[in-house]
């Protein structure tokens, strides 16, 4: 069962909220805080040996364009939160950052050079 107050970082939480696997087990990950008390952070609540800890980017980062971001698990057992940053004017980007659940640690930002921007499916 989870502690109130970890229900109440869970209802914090921006959407959309993502569930995915870790090497250490699931993780329901999202946008946190936001709320006028907390600042608005990258967060993951890890299932750790039967402990959820959340794990917050203590940083700011670009959120992405809402219809171009998601949460990405690896091979590795990492998670990385993509997205599509930047705009028309100064062209666009993919940048991706990632969470390691084994330590609870977050990498950089890694962005790429400028990109064409990808236009969604018409049919």
């Amino acid at each position: 069962m989870l502690c109130s107050h970890k229900l109440a970082q869970l209802r914090r939480r921006a959407k959309p909220d993502a569930w995915v696997s870790t090497k250490v087990g699931p993780a329901l990950c999202g946008r946190t805080g936001g709320d006028g008390v907390n600042p608005a952070q990258l967060g993951c609540t890890i299932l750790d040996n039967g402990h959820w800890r959340l794990v917050g980017l203590n940083r700011a980062t670009d959120w992405g364009l809402a219809d171009a971001r998601a949460w990405v698990p690896t091979p590795g057992g990492t998670v990385s939160y993509c997205r599509l940053v930047g705009d028309d004017i100064n062209g666009h980007r993919v940048s991706c950052t990632r969470l390691d659940a084994e330590t609870r640690t977050w990498g950089p930002d890694v962005i790429s050079g400028r990109t064409d921007w990808t236009l969604p499916d018409t049919f």
